[in-house]
């Protein structure tokens, strides 16, 4: 631990501990290695290179380099924070996974990575916090085996947050709002798709008129053509994975007319559902979709 000229500290964690738990003030510091900051108890304030973030609480988390100096105040207590370490290669091989620019991005910028944990996530990564910092206590803990795979555990929880800063970060920027989202997945399940259209659109809470729209804005397809995809393709998983007969596939896709069901699948494929199967049983390659 070293001090400069303005009385900020250098912390370089010991080798053996890849994460630790805190409830103890920080006075301005640095760090040698990266840090994952997680705030698990009480109020407190974070400032990093004089930018303040307030009312930091649980499941609040910055991402900290050796160019991120900062102190954390305590506003209301009992206080616990965890800090999982990194070093700088290791971080730097960690980001090569996202854009090629983002340790670089992160490492100049002197505003850090923040971001919130919903609470599942968030008890996820304190319980397995936990279990690394009972670990790293053991005696036998302390050789070079031990202490490379607990970094590994560490690195790997470290990769997982930074994916969820991106997916924050990436989302603030996507023109879809969540509701649609929510609808786009609950339409890809057999017993929605399989409705009858009005029946599908008042998933939405829209009209059938404004649903279509949003939906043509936000997919660049109709609604129509979206739900017949989905019913086609679980048509052929039935066709393939089950020994149902084609009325009861047509049935459980949605179709009452056993006829109509025929026209689209063929329309779709090129080949009947019975031929599809059959090419199938047959141990060839099936048909590409003609649409």
């Amino acid at each position: 631990m070293g001090k400069n000229r303005n009385g900020c500290i250098t912390l370089t964690p010991t080798t053996r501990f890849a994460t630790r738990h805190y409830t103890t003030p920080n006075p301005l510091h640095t760090h040698v290695k990266w840090e994952i900051l997680i705030f698990e108890k009480g109020v407190s304030r974070n400032i990093v290179n004089g930018i303040t973030f307030d009312n930091m609480t649980r499941g609040d988390v910055f991402v900290l380099g050796p160019n991120h100096p900062h102190i954390i105040e305590f506003v209301e207590e009992p206080h616990g924070h965890w800090d999982i370490y990194c070093t700088q290669e290791e971080m730097k091989t960690i980001c090569c996974s996202f854009d090629g620019n983002f340790y670089e991005n992160i490492a100049k910028s002197n505003t850090p990575p923040h971001l919130k944990l919903q609470p599942n996530i968030f008890d996820a990564i304190i319980s397995e916090l936990k279990g690394l910092e009972k670990l790293s206590l053991m005696a036998e803990a302390d050789t070079p085996k031990a202490i490379a795979t607990q970094q590994s555990v560490a690195n790997g929880l470290i990769h997982y947050i930074l994916s969820l800063y991106v997916k924050q970060e990436w989302k603030k920027n996507d023109p879809i709002p969540d509701w649609f989202y929510e609808v786009a997945h609950k339409l890809r399940q057999p017993e929605n798709f399989a409705k009858r259209i009005n029946d599908i659109v008042g998933i939405s809470n829209y009209s059938h008129a404004q649903f279509s729209k949003k939906f043509k804005e936000y997919t660049g397809m109709s609604l129509i053509e979206y739900i017949v995809n989905l019913r086609l393709d679980y048509a052929t998983a039935l066709l393939t994975q089950t020994n149902k007969s084609i009325l009861d596939i047509a049935l459980e896709t949605g179709y009452s007319s056993v006829s109509f069901f025929i026209k689209i699948f063929r329309k779709k494929y090129g080949v009947t559902p019975m031929r599809y199967k059959k090419l199938i049983e047959g141990g060839m390659k099936p048909p590409d979709s003609t649409s």
